[in-house]
């Protein structure tokens, strides 16, 4: 009986990560595809909004967040890309704040 609750909990473990990760991915995907198609509005807005070396870093930004998005979504490099994306989130977040 352990071992059938055990693999249901797992199954449906997995199935939460999942879930989790195409969540993820609505979030990112489709706002960093736009920045990244429109790179130089977005680097309009980051000067706009006082941040430096704004046309450096609004390619970086847009990709972080497109590529960042990707990955979790298909799953590789999970780890690395949460922690870019956990990273790029709060840089972004202050930044917002900050200005």
């Amino acid at each position: 009986m352990s071992d059938v609750m055990d693999r249901v909990s797992e199954a449906g473990h997995d199935t939460v990560l999942l879930a989790a990760r195409v969540a993820m991915a609505a979030i990112f995907l489709p706002s960093g595809f736009q920045k990244l198609t429109h790179v130089s509005a977005f680097a309009g807005n980051l000067a706009q909004h006082g941040v430096p070396d704004a046309t450096q870093l609004a390619p970086l930004g847009a990709s972080v967040e497109f590529l960042g998005a990707l990955l979790i979504l298909t799953g590789t490099r999970i780890r690395w890309a949460a922690l870019v994306m956990a990273a790029f989130t709060v840089v972004a977040a202050l930044a917002r704040r900050w200005r």
